[in-house]
C-alpha cells in the first residue's frame, strides 16, 4: 500500500486525497501502489476519478437556485399565501352544478306589468294635472295683432313626428347623449321606440352598454362585495345550498353597496354626457350565475355571468315633481320639452307607443 503521511506533498499524499475524494463522491477508488508511485500512475488514477465525476447526475442552475429560496424560506419564516413564488397552487374547485345561481333581485326579469312598462292608460285631464306648475296645460300667450291671448300650443294635438323630434332633441340638443363610445345608443333606442313593435315593445340590446356597466365603479364594487360573501358561505369546498338567500342580506346590509348602475355626481357628470344616464341609470332586475368557481380557504374565484334587465320607458314619478329641486344640475323631468313628449307618446291614449326592455349580459373574471 503506500506509507501513511501528512506532509500533504509526496505522492503518498496525492494518492490519500485521490481515494478519500472518491469516498466522499460515493465511489469506491482504491490505489494500490509502490510507496513511491510514478508520475503516469498518479495521472491516470486522476483520470478516473475525473471520468466518474462527469457521469455522476448533476442539478441545473434553477434547481439548486430553487433550493436554495425554499431553504431561506424556511429558515426566514416566510409564508407565500398564493403559493405563486414556490410554483404552488392549492386553488380547488368548488363542487356545483353550473351554471349556479348565486344571486337575484326581488325584482323580476322580463315583468311588464309595472308602471313604467305600461302604455295608452292616461286621458288628457289626468296628465294635465301632472308637474310643477302644470306643464302639460295648454299655455296661452298674449297676441298684439288680435289684442287678446291665444293658444301658444296643443301638446296632446301634435303629430307623433313632432314629438319623436323633440324626445331626440334630450340627446343632440341638450347634450344628454354627445360623448363616448354609448352616445349612440339613445337615438336608436328612440328608433326602436318609434317602429312601436312587438309584444310590450320587445327587447333591445348594446354591446355598448354591455361593456359600459361592466367596466363601471358600481360593478367593480358589488362584484367583489359578492365574493366575499361567497367565501363567507364556504364549507368544505361547497356553497351553501341557499346561497342566494344569504348573498342578497350581505350586499345590503353588511356591504351596503348599491347594484350596478349608472349615474352621474357633481364631481363626475360623465355618464350624463355619455348616454347612460339617459338610456338606463337605475337597473330593473339583476340575476347573476356562477359558470365556474375556485376556492383557497375563504377566498373564492371564477367567473361570474350578469344578466340585467331596465326598462325603457317612463312612468308618474319620473314627471310629477312638487318642486324645482330634485337633483344637482338637472330640473324636473316634466320641465324638458323632450320628457313631456316621451311620456305623452307612453301613456296618451291618443298616441300609445309600446316600451320596452333593456338587455345587458356581461362576464366578471376574479
Amino acid at each position: 500500500m503506500y506509507n501513511s503521511c501528512e506532509c500533504g506533498v509526496c505522492h503518498s499524499c496525492e494518492i490519500q486525497k485521490i481515494e478519500e475524494k472518491s469516498k466522499k463522491a460515493g465511489t469506491s477508488t482504491r490505489i494500490s501502489a509502490p510507496t513511491r508511485p510514478s508520475p503516469e500512475f498518479i495521472a491516470q488514477a486522476q483520470s478516473q476519478l475525473r471520468t466518474q465525476d462527469a457521469l455522476r447526475p448533476t442539478k441545473s442552475l434553477n434547481q439548486r437556485l430553487s433550493e436554495q429560496r425554499l431553504k431561506l424560506r424556511e429558515e426566514s419564516g416566510y409564508n407565500d399565501p398564493d403559493g405563486r413564488e414556490s410554483g404552488l397552487d392549492d386553488w380547488r374547485p368548488i363542487k356545483a352544478k353550473y351554471p349556479l345561481l348565486v344571486f337575484e333581485t326581488q325584482h323580476q326579469m322580463n315583468d311588464t306589468s309595472v308602471p313604467d312598462m305600461i302604455h295608452g292608460d292616461e286621458s288628457r285631464q289626468k296628465i294635465e294635472s301632472y308637474g310643477f306648475m302644470l306643464p302639460f296645460k295648454n299655455k296661452m300667450r298674449y297676441s298684439p295683432s288680435q289684442g287678446q291671448d291665444v293658444l301658444a300650443e296643443d301638446q296632446f294635438t301634435l303629430p307623433a313626428s313632432e314629438h319623436f323630434k323633440r324626445m331626440r332633441d334630450l340627446g343632440d340638443g341638450l347634450g344628454f347623449s354627445m360623448l363616448g363610445d354609448t352616445s349612440n345608443v339613445f337615438s336608436k333606442m328612440v328608433d326602436k321606440f318609434e317602429r312601436n313593435e312587438g309584444v310590450e315593445g320587445g327587447y333591445f340590446r348594446s354591446f355598448e352598454l354591455d361593456k359600459a356597466l361592466q367596466r363601471h365603479s358600481t360593478t367593480k364594487t358589488f362584484n367583489a362585495a359578492l365574493m366575499k360573501c361567497l367565501g363567507r358561505n364556504l364549507n368544505n369546498g361547497i356553497l351553501s345550498s341557499d346561497i342566494t338567500s344569504k348573498t342578497s342580506p350581505y350586499l345590503t346590509h353588511v356591504a351596503k353597496v348599491s347594484l350596478p348602475k349608472f349615474g352621474f355626481s357633481l364631481r363626475d357628470i360623465t355618464g350624463l354626457l355619455n348616454g347612460t344616464v339617459l338610456t338606463v341609470h337605475d337597473v330593473w332586475a339583476v340575476k347573476i350565475y356562477a359558470d365556474k368557481l375556485e376556492y383557497k380557504d375563504n377566498q373564492v374565484r371564477g367567473t361570474l355571468s350578469y344578466e340585467i334587465q331596465d326598462h325603457f320607458g317612463l312612468d308618474t314619478a319620473d314627471i310629477n315633481h312638487p318642486s324645482l329641486s330634485i337633483k344637482p344640475l338637472l330640473l324636473p323631468y316634466e320641465q324638458s320639452d323632450g320628457f313631456r313628449s316621451w311620456y305623452l307618446l307612453q301613456h296618451f291614449k291618443g298616441y300609445n307607443f309600446q316600451p320596452f326592455i333593456t338587455q345587458i349580459y356581461f362576464d366578471m373574471v376574479s
